[in-house]
């Protein structure tokens, strides 16, 4: 038979199915093709094996906080599309699946309380939820200020969920009760016991010893401050029971263990660091012993951790980069292995601590004791709302516990004692086989083979201590010399093992991280500071904190957790620049300071009148040479006799000196080298007192304590007021003579005097700011006459004492018993000599011989004092003027803190504030705007009416009624009178000069009375011209610019009628008056007697004049709203008139004599 000749493409499923058909049904080829196609369905049906499968994974992954759930079930379900398991888990039926699966306690973990009220509220608005996240933030702050600042930081503002009870409770249980290794560390070097770790205890070692006031308490409930309270004679004996005993009462075994997440977002039990808390007086007794061992106990030099006096991250880091870059530049070979261990101090043996102890020298007694401590020691876990069961640990040293770095270190000290003497990279004059810090391990030799074997012994001796290397965070780095070719070469084709598992090998370009340093086979990496510091000022800037205590974080946490990187890792001038720049950038911000506010404001110490905020481009190259420096004084470094002798050119001895040398540069001010951090902050605060603004505050270090409210994060300031004691303190005030710096303007003050306006005139000498001038000073006066008061004194307040020379008002006169003082309080300006002041103060009521006579006839004291209360607009005290007040004990330094900041909030609130815009707006505008008649006219209408009520006559601005008119009609009367008054208001009206803007709208005041007008604070601006306006702004020194964005002075007739920019907001009002009055632009009068034009008119006045379309204080151009059609867009983009090419016309100047009219008038 003939077979047809196959030609159809069998590629896919219809030519398969064409095959199918044309094939004779003779062929048994059917069954062969159908086996050979695709048995895979495009959409196969759900097994319920499959189903309950992916249903208890899910239910694993939401236990587990996993994120983007669809996602990891399709990888897991990979046969799945990634829509089919997001449809499947819509299904009712399988979701109530997932339901009985997930276990019940899962719903009874602990939750935010302020959680269960939104749940029960529904969905808050974001301005609930701002109060609602500012409240719980200022609670955690006000109970502890470090966890506050570090949950920001890290950004774990929400507590961290831990794993389910079962899976913490079953996993560190098998870690701490780990069968004991049958083997025992085989050690080699054995020390005599030290008698003196058991010898009787002093009362001195107890007070050194004493935990702080902020431990936690273990099981026994026994606080700290329980503790201090008990007698050092009765402590002394119990320790010494103990020691005679070589026990502890069981009592004191007791402890618990709580787990604290290593990382953000932990989520395995492995990921979190258990802490054992023992009892207070256990912790004392220990820490006693750490001391003694620390002491007498005779450790190796590589093990750098848990060490006083030794700044083992500073050691270590040095000398690994200083062995890579002699390596790298003197062309030898090295071959490094850097290991980390499995969970270290949760499972060394209890048999290899005692061995190794007992050979390092810890006496018999005391290895008898921990052997009892450990076998009668027993711990529960502690997690969220759940506490295990007494388990007894069988392995481990308890973290928490002050002894346990000591016996860990006894035991790394074996194994380095033992690796073999063979093996190591000769540097400054010793071979260096390994580093070690805590668990941290790095092992050191020339040649691979050397490494090894290093890590052979490593390895065998760590698995006889029940210590586990985990190789897959161990990593190698092989660097070959090549002298003659003078190069070195990383080779990554060599491979190293450790228990039988190879670990990765690193490249040239690979970069690893120890301890906190980044390192390369070159050495220390660049740092980049400016990206972690960015990171830590957004999350300040986020966060719902007071600017003052944003400024306590960033001093206290944010900039000190880049100083170990920055002063042992490798950083560039611009860099540290560039970090200081950001910084101040952020702190203008949260201050609302000015943009040229001066540098050294920010990083001049507090005491001396600045934020105190440390400048890295100085602070990283002081802390850096500080380091350096107290590493050569170190006997063990190596360094410090090859340095001073001169006798070696040590590649070491090199090294420290150029990395000194580079230091000493960067510190280098002309000609001084900035140390230390104490020249450094002399040296902005001469930069400081040597700027304008920061002149005034060059006496401030002479008075301790007074601007402590600067730095004390406390809430003794609201928000408002912090900073605004920040701007009049550096003189931030908004003057002409501020606005105009640098360019040509009228910097004359609008009130007329004939002087600049700055700070000091407007504060010290203008007479429109008197009234606030006298506020302040009755603040300071009442402060301190109330703080008299609650000593005792008895106080009067501005006696009249007739002199000679006239009548003398001393402002506070205090008497106690024989004992009388006369306070007088001054507020000098900035440029005075506050001394002085004081001086001439004294001298005014002390030679008046009737000021004596007076106080001694009324309050009958002889001893009288004169202590005159001196301090200047900025805050600043008078040096002697504090002291005297203190040393009479009127007043303590938390007083002087209050009065200065009591003197900066008046300052700002009555001062500057009111003084150009709260009188701008005429009297007479503003009663014909609300429709309200003046005062003057409103009492002689009432007096009018009570008169006609009584039936008197009546005789109110030449009308004149007499009784029997008033009891004819009354009614009449009294419109007569209010139509009079009317005619009276309405003549004032018109002869008015000011308010012309308001005339225009309102030219009869009648009509405006019979106008139901609703007024808002939009509406009002355009009413009164007096708003949010370029040119009104810019005559107010509020702007800098009286210009539109459209290139036109910026006015209220402007906005209203022809700016281009505002053609949409004005299109409805167009409309509507076209149909109202036929006419545009129409009467001003027209767009307030219509109900309907008015309606538009308040519409437009919010689309105008809100601050997000409105121009800002300096002209820029805002961005409008979006439109919708195209068509309409494309429409106003062809009408749009262009900016005019000619500059635009500025508003007429006025002459002086004008200026002093009308700041006459506005007086």
């Amino acid at each position: 038979m003939r077979v047809p000749d196959v030609r159809q493409d069998l590629s896919n499923q219809p030519g398969r199915g064409q095959h199918h058909r044309l094939a004779p049904r003779s062929l048994e080829r059917r069954p062969r093709i159908i086996a050979t196609a695709n048995t895979n369905q495009s959409k196969p049906r759900w097994d319920k094996e499959e189903l309950a499968l992916m249903a208890r994974r899910e239910a694993e992954m939401t236990v587990g906080n996993v994120r983007y759930i669809n996602k990891a079930l399709a990888e897991e379900f990979h046969i799945r599309s990634l829509e089919a398991i997001k449809g499947q888990r819509k299904v009712a039926g399988y979701k109530a699946e997932v339901w009985q699966v997930l276990p019940a306690k899962q719903f009874h973990q602990r939750v935010r309380r302020d959680f269960n009220i939104q749940a029960s509220a529904g969905r808050i608005s974001n301005k609930k939820k701002r109060r609602r996240d500012y409240a719980i933030t200022q609670r955690h702050w006000k109970s502890s200020r470090t966890r506050c600042a570090r949950a920001i930081l890290d950004d774990t503002c929400d507590a961290i969920q831990q794993p389910l009870r079962q899976r913490m409770e079953e996993y560190w249980s098998t870690v701490f009760t780990q069968p004991p290794v049958n083997t025992s560390p085989s050690v080699l070097h054995f020390q005599a016991p030290l008698l003196d770790l058991w010898a009787p205890i002093t009362p001195n070692e107890i007070r050194a010893a004493r935990p702080s006031l902020s431990v936690s308490p273990g099981p026994d409930g026994l606080t700290s401050r329980q503790l201090r309270a008990i007698p050092l004679v009765i402590m002394v004996r119990i320790l010494h029971l103990i020691l005679l005993c070589e026990r502890l009462p069981r009592d004191f075994t007791l402890a618990r263990t709580i787990f604290i997440p290593k990382k953000t977002g932990a989520q395995d039990p492995g990921e979190f660091r258990p802490i054992t808390v023992t009892s207070s007086l256990t912790r004392l007794f220990h820490r006693i012993l750490a001391i003694r061992a620390d002491s007498l106990l005779n450790f190796d030099d590589s093990q750098r951790a848990f060490r006083s006096g030794i700044d083992g991250c500073r050691d270590n880091t040095m000398l690994l980069d200083a062995i890579l870059r002699s390596r790298y530049e003197r062309f030898k070979s090295a071959s490094i292995a850097t290991l980390d261990l499995a969970k270290a101090f949760d499972s060394v043996e209890h048999s290899a601590i005692m061995k190794c102890g007992a050979a390092a020298g810890l006496p018999p007694p005391m290895i008898r004791y921990l052997q009892r401590f450990y076998e009668d020691g027993t711990t529960t876990l502690t997690g969220d709302q759940w506490t295990s069961l007494p388990i007894r640990p069988t392995r481990g040293v308890k973290q928490g516990d002050p002894l346990s770095p000591v016996l860990f270190n006894i035991v790394i000290y074996h194994l380095l004692r033992s690796l073999p003497t063979e093996c190591g990279i000769p540097f400054c004059g010793r071979t260096i086989r390994a580093m070690a810090f805590a668990d941290d391990l790095i092992l050191l030799a020339q040649t691979p083979a050397g490494l090894q074997k290093l890590l052979d012994h490593t390895a065998s001796f760590l698995a006889e201590c029940g210590l586990r290397v985990n190789s897959s965070k161990c990593h190698s780095l092989t660097i070959r010399g090549l002298g003659q070719a003078k190069k070195t070469v990383v080779s990554a084709q060599q491979h190293y093992c450790v228990n039988g598992q190879q670990i990765r090998a690193l490249t040239s370009e690979d970069t690893w991280t120890y301890l906190g340093i980044v390192f390369s086979a070159q050495g220390r990496r660049k740092f980049d500071s400016a990206s972690k510091i960015s990171l830590l000022l957004e999350r300040l800037a986020k966060a719902p904190l007071k600017p003052q205590q944003r400024l306590y974080a960033l001093k206290c946490y944010a900039l000190p957790r880049t100083y170990h990187a920055m002063s042992l890792g490798n950083t560039t001038i611009s860099d540290l620049n560039r970090v200081d720049i950001m910084t101040r950038a952020f702190v203008r911000q949260w201050l609302a300071l000015p943009i040229d506010t001066p540098t050294a404001y920010f990083h001049a110490p507090v005491a001396e009148g600045g934020l105190g905020i440390p400048s890295t481009r100085w602070m990283a190259p002081s802390l850096r040479l500080s380091r350096l420096r107290g590493w050569l004084s170190q006997p063990e470094s190596g360094t410090a006799n090859d340095i001073t002798s001169g006798t070696s050119v040590d590649f070491s001895s090199v090294f420290v000196k150029r990395e000194i040398a580079i230091c000493e540069k960067r510190l280098t001010d002309g000609r001084t080298i900035l140390q230390n951090t104490d020249i450094i902050g002399k040296r902005w605060a001469r930069l400081l007192h040597s700027s304008i603004e920061g002149r005034a505050l060059k006496d401030s270090c002479y008075t301790i304590g007074q601007h402590s409210w600067v730095s004390d994060g406390t809430a003794l300031l609201s928000s408002k007021d912090y900073i605004a004691c920040h701007r009049v303190r550096i003189g931030a005030l908004p003057t002409r003579s501020r606005l105009t710096r640098g360019r040509h303007g009228d910097r004359q003050c609008r009130a007329g005097c004939r002087a600049q306006e700055t700070n000091n005139h407007v504060l010290q000498i203008c007479p429109r700011a008197h009234a606030a001038r006298i506020k302040r000073h009755d603040a300071v006066a009442n402060f301190i006459s109330r703080s008299l008061t609650r000593q005792g004194f008895e106080v009067r307040s501005k006696p009249r004492i007739s002199t000679s020379i006239g009548v003398r008002k001393p402002d506070l006169v205090a008497t106690m018993g024989d004992l009388a003082v006369v306070l007088d309080v001054q507020i000098a300006g900035d440029q005075v000599d506050l001394d002085y002041v004081r001086h001439e103060k004294i001298r005014k009521y002390s030679t008046l011989p009737e000021v004596s006579r007076y106080i001694t006839q009324e309050t009958g004291a002889t001893n009288i004092r004169h202590l005159p209360v001196i301090h200047s607009w900025r805050g600043v005290w008078g040096r002697r003027s504090s002291l005297d007040l203190l040393a009479l004990g009127t007043v303590n330094r938390r007083d002087l803190t209050i009065i200065s900041t009591r003197t900066l909030i008046v300052t700002r609130m009555n001062g500057l504030t009111r003084f150009p815009l709260s009188l701008s707006t005429s009297h007479s505008a503003l009663h014909v705007l609300a429709g309200k008649m003046p005062m003057d006219l409103k009492l002689k209408q009432r007096a009018a009416e009570y008169r006609i009520r009584k039936g008197a006559s009546v005789s109110v601005e030449g009308l004149d009624m007499t009784s029997e008119e008033v009891c004819a009609d009354r009614v009449s009367a009294s419109e007569r009178v209010r139509r009079r008054l009317l005619e009276i208001w309405q003549a004032e009206w018109n002869r008015c000069e000011k308010g012309k803007d308001t005339y225009a709208f309102f030219p009869n005041i009648a009509r405006r009375l019979s106008y139901n007008l609703e007024l808002d604070h939009y509406v009002t601006q355009l009413l009164t011209g007096h708003g949010n306006f370029a040119y009104y702004k810019f005559i107010h020194c509020k702007a800098s610019s009286h210009l539109c964005a459209c290139g036109v002075t910026e006015t209220s007739d402007h906005v209203l009628f022809d700016c281009p920019r505002r053609r949409t907001q004005r299109r409805a009002l167009v409309e509507a008056a076209e149909a109202e009055t036929g006419t545009w632009p129409c009467a001003k009068e027209c767009l307030v007697s219509n109900k309907v034009l008015f309606d538009e008119l308040k519409k437009f006045a919010k689309k105008a004049l809100s601050s997000r379309s409105s121009n800002t204080t300096r002209g820029e151009r805002r961005r409008e709203p979006r439109r919708g059609n195209r068509r309409r867009r494309a429409e106003e983009e062809s009408q749009r008139q262009t900016p005019p090419s000619v500059m635009p016309t500025t508003p007429p100047v006025e002459t002086r004599q004008q200026r002093r009219a009308r700041s006459a008038t506005d007086l």
